[in-house]
């Protein structure tokens, strides 16, 4: 489907093409990379990328997360309207944040703020919009090859972290706290548990 959404865009008469997903299994950044690429080698005057937003800004400790602080973040500098953060949980723990409520990363009401969703979204805009003003002026996919390599460099360097401090950030305290959250993901199948409080 994304293969026929690309070339039908490209019959439209789109010639840069950009496939921001923010969602992010790995499956998924493959697959729009590899219709990306596809798509760029089909037509020789077509330039796509396909990438998850936080490609363009890991060097900023963007590196995804569920509904915790830095998608709170971004939904704070889009529109605060649509998000309430008095409703969310006080003090529970990675695992039961995400086994009740779905949020993976770190906790959103002590960390998310519009000021940082306003940096990371001014990054990822500006970033975009250079790469695809290079594209645009060299007829060339090398400022999307660019992108895909500074990302691969950037996973690379945190691999190569402590696995305890790439735990903590992403909201993961201590070793039974993981060992809470991995019994939960494999055990239970990811099945949230909801918990919300009753509205009148």
């Amino acid at each position: 489907m994304t293969k026929q959404i690309l070339d039908q865009l490209y019959h439209m008469g789109f010639r840069i093409l950009i496939l921001l997903t923010g969602h992010y299994p790995g499956a998924q950044i493959k697959q729009v990379r590899k219709a990306a690429q596809k798509i760029s080698k089909k037509y020789n005057d077509c330039y796509a990328l396909g990438i998850p937003e936080q490609a363009l800004v890991a060097d900023l400790e963007y590196l995804g997360d569920h509904a915790a602080k830095w998608e709170t973040s971004l939904m704070l500098a889009i529109n605060e309207g649509y998000v309430r953060l008095e409703d969310a949980p006080d003090g529970l723990s990675f695992s039961e944040r995400a086994a009740r409520y779905g949020i993976m990363g770190r906790d959103p009401k002590s960390e998310a703020s519009s000021q940082k969703g306003e940096k990371i979204l001014d990054a990822i805009v500006s970033r975009l919009a250079e790469a695809i003003s290079r594209v645009k002026r060299t007829q060339s996919i090398e400022p999307f090859e660019e992108i895909y390599a500074r990302y691969k460099k950037e996973l690379k360097k945190l691999r190569s972290l402590d696995l305890s401090f790439l735990f903590k950030m992403q909201g993961i305290e201590g070793f039974e706290e993981l060992k809470s959250f991995v019994k939960w993901w494999i055990l239970n199948g990811k099945r949230y548990k909801p918990n919300y409080p009753n509205k009148e």
